[in-house]
């Protein structure tokens, strides 16, 4: 899964467990409200790993010129 879809899942499980924790079911709005919070840092750090390959990639390729 790609880290644009990481973040969208990630925001809607966190919403959802809101939700459910505002209609009362607590315990099921609190684990999917974390897997949420979980799914969006997954999809942040794939961007950031990305981007730190492409910085690294640069910085190869002006080193070999």
């Amino acid at each position: 899964m790609n880290s644009t879809k990481d973040k969208i899942k990630g925001a809607f499980n966190s919403a959802a467990g809101k939700a459910k924790e505002a209609v009362g079911y607590n315990k099921e709005g609190k684990e999917q409200q974390l897997k949420g919070e979980y799914q969006k840092g997954k999809g942040q750090l794939k961007d950031q790993v990305k981007a730190g390959i492409r910085k690294l990639g640069d910085k190869i390729e002006h080193l070999a010129d």
